[in-house]
């Protein structure tokens, strides 16, 4: 891990999630809930979302890009998912 306070830089929570995934799934992205760039359109959570088997999608939502992946792969670590 780079030296970000104990926190993992962006590349390296992608990378990580990544190679975390269930097998035939792959992340598909990972965005502020921004709908816009006025005041009234701007969110402070980040989702990240990942695709599967069948046309499954699961999105999860954190204040930080990097929990986000980490929420993701926790939820797909699951066992209804690895089932």
């Amino acid at each position: 891990m780079g030296d970000h306070g104990g926190m993992p830089t962006l590349t390296e929570a992608w990378h990580t999630a990544q190679a975390a995934l269930p097998p035939g799934w792959r992340l598909e992205g990972l965005r502020c809930t921004s709908t816009g760039l006025a005041p009234d359109q701007r969110g402070d959570q980040w989702m990240a979302e990942a695709c599967g088997p069948e046309g499954a999608c699961l999105k999860v939502e954190s204040d930080e890009p990097e929990q986000a992946l980490a929420a993701l792969i926790a939820k797909l670590s699951g066992p209804a998912v690895r089932a």
